[in-house]
């Protein structure tokens, strides 16, 4: 499903345990290791074989970093499945009838009012308690 991408020795380890081991997990490493490049494509993955009504969401510590860097690698990994997007309000439809929002951790009574199916967190550290 995902095109273009080879991931690393790390990046792989990561992608078989989310699909095959764990419900929980984390990348830790690095600047420049490829969290976030690795956390979009999965969360395409995960997103895209939804089986449950809710919508996956794509949370980042604060709105600026969603648009500077998440939710804009999360849209370049999903591209040829996105079907339609309202970038305002961080949506996008996928074109098997999924949905995708995008969140900020600044803002998280914005994300108790969503029913989700799964998440993808991006630098996590980041986010204030």
């Amino acid at each position: 499903m995902i095109q273009h991408y080879t991931a690393h020795s790390e990046q792989a380890k990561f992608h078989a345990l989310v699909d095959n081991v764990k419900r929980y997990v984390a990348i830790i490493s690095g600047i420049r290791a490829g969290k976030t490049y690795a956390g979009a494509r999965q969360a395409l993955r995960m997103a895209w074989n939804n089986k449950t009504d809710g919508v996956f969401g794509i949370i980042a510590p604060t709105f600026q970093m969603l648009k500077r860097t998440t939710w804009r690698e999360f849209k370049i990994a999903a591209r040829p499945f996105i079907a339609q997007e309202n970038a305002t309000d961080k949506i996008i439809t996928l074109k098997n009838g999924r949905e995708v929002f995008g969140f900020s951790a600044d803002k998280p009574d914005r994300i108790r009012n969503a029913t989700l199916s799964g998440f993808w967190l991006d630098e996590g550290r980041e986010a204030k308690e």
